[in-house]
């Protein structure tokens, strides 16, 4: 996997890539197996404006300690991560979406501050679960609820408003995984839209 600097891929980088955290594995915590198997995903916001960059996820802990649906940093998020960054640019035709920025920007208005999965209640868990589980039963499957938001469902959620994925695209029935290279939403995506391959970030 090609490596670049973080300084060199901000000059490059666009709202709608994607980011995969990959936590480092503490082998006397049981816990960080875990989360290393599952990892977390956000979505890179480029405000033109300010001249920023920002992380978008949906997270049970932001980086002041917050969760759910947030906006922060993106220099001051991924290079605190105890963890290796990976990212996948995202591309896709303007004329065919020329108003993705405008969406994008009413679709985080709309969202932020939307509560993360409660992973101490059952119907929590049983959430993220369902996600993980690739069962084609439909009682195995999530029905989207736009009152809360995990990871992954956030990303993929704010794609199909902004209309880079396709209609069909069910939000909760994604993970971190999902949108790795060969994952399922390169076959969700919409017709002139594609995702480069994983290049990691280095700070």
């Amino acid at each position: 996997m090609l490596k670049i600097p973080y300084e060199e891929y901000r000059t490059q980088a666009h709202s709608g890539d994607i980011i995969n955290f990959k936590p480092s594995v503490k082998w006397y915590n049981p816990v960080s197996w875990f989360w290393s198997a599952i990892g977390h995903t956000g979505m890179v916001v480029k405000e033109d404006r300010f001249k920023t960059l920002q992380c978008w996820e949906s997270t049970s802990k932001g980086l002041a300690g917050q969760s759910g649906v947030q906006l922060n940093p993106l220099f001051a998020r991924l290079s605190t991560y105890p963890g290796t960054i990976t990212i996948r640019s995202l591309y896709y035709c303007h004329l065919k979406h020329p108003d993705v920025d405008q969406k994008l920007q009413s679709f985080i208005c709309e969202n932020r501050g939307i509560p993360y999965p409660k992973l101490k209640t059952k119907k929590g868990r049983l959430y993220l679960i369902r996600a993980a589980w690739d069962c084609p039963h439909i009682h195995s499957q999530n029905i989207e609820n736009p009152a809360i938001r995990f990871c992954t469902d956030l990303v993929v959620a704010t794609l199909k408003f902004c209309t880079l994925v396709i209609p069909t695209a069910n939000p909760p029935e994604f993970q971190p995984d999902d949108t790795l290279d060969g994952g399922q939403i390169e076959d969700y995506l919409s017709e002139d839209v594609g995702l480069l391959d994983e290049i990691q970030l280095t700070f």
